[in-house]
């Protein structure tokens, strides 16, 4: 018994060229399809939106604001010309590196991660762009963090304080003196 084909498919079963074009046509896009699902590149995620800032406050003892802040070059340099320091800014940049200074009124700046950082003192500014670091300061006139991970604490004063990446804890206290 011949198998109800569609009129289209009846009109290809009785003329072989047709048939074999249309079995040729399906060969190569099967084998197309194939070929990119095993190229063995990663799938392109979808594209999800920003998570929107938190509302909620931080618990008690925390200040910090939420991510958000738009990465534009311009942007992060108004994060640091507002705040004046003395003398050469100290760039901290190896990864995994321990220090302990004093700040002398100096922008600080920590490059690198997984940083065990105290600085005594009062300092300019301290920004910090790695993750996974735990910075002691003494004070600082303005604290910027983004990455996340990172602990930083400051033993007095009232900083201003940019938490861009959402992620660190910025918080009143440690071991560094004022």
């Amino acid at each position: 018994m011949q198998p109800v084909l569609p009129i289209a498919s009846r009109e290809h079963a009785k003329h072989p060229v047709l048939r074999f074009g249309a079995i040729l046509a399906t060969a190569g896009l099967t084998a197309l399809l194939a070929a990119g699902c095993g190229s063995g590149e990663p799938a392109a995620a979808p594209a999800s939106p920003a998570a929107p800032p938190s509302a909620g406050q931080p618990p008690a003892g925390q200040q910090s604001t939420p991510g958000g802040s738009s990465p534009a070059a311009d942007v992060e340099e108004a994060d640091t010309q507002d705040i004046q320091g003395q003398g050469e800014p100290l760039t901290i940049g190896q990864d995994g590196a321990a220090l302990t200074d004093n700040c002398k009124s100096r922008k600080v700046l920590v490059t690198a991660s997984n940083v065990q950082v105290t600085l005594n003192g009062a300092c300019a500014l301290l920004k910090v762009t790695g993750n996974g670091s735990v910075i002691n300061i003494g004070s600082a006139q303005k604290i910027i963090t983004t990455g996340g991970g990172t602990i930083v604490r400051y033993a007095t004063g009232n900083p201003r304080i940019v938490n861009k990446g959402g992620g660190s804890v910025i918080t009143q206290g440690g071991t560094a003196t004022p």
